[in-house]
């Protein structure tokens, strides 16, 4: 399951719309489109999404890919979302890779939300 924001956080945090549309792609009946919505608003967690995927690239390009594994590379970033045309079998695979993208972002992400808590606490007790 994607991650997502649940309560007050202190600090950005990226998550996806947890509603993965998959949408047949009219060039090919054998193939699909991921459609995601990111919210990503704050430059942090576009910084940190870009970092974990050219990450997550390189690692792809060091050990090579599984058969019928499917590449970031291939998957279409902008601000708002994310398009990756998939054949049907690479699909929860394609998943796999996104929530796996979005749970390294978070992290990377973590010590800015730990900070802002401290923050708000030594604010709060002074």
């Amino acid at each position: 399951m994607p991650i997502s924001s649940r309560g007050k956080d202190f600090a950005p945090r990226l998550s996806i719309d947890p509603g993965i549309a998959v949408e047949a792609d009219g060039r090919s009946p054998a193939a699909a489109t991921i459609r995601l919505s990111i919210d990503a608003r704050a430059p942090e967690r576009l910084d940190a999404l870009r970092t974990v995927r050219r990450a997550m690239i390189r690692e792809e390009w060091t050990r090579g890919l599984e058969e019928g594994e499917p590449s970031l590379l291939d998957a279409d970033f902008s601000r708002s979302g994310i398009l990756w045309d998939l054949q049907p079998g690479q699909i929860e695979r394609g998943r796999e890779k996104l929530d796996a993208l979005v749970r390294r972002a978070n992290m990377l992400l973590k010590p800015e939300r730990d900070a802002a808590r401290a923050a708000a606490f030594e604010a709060r007790i002074n």
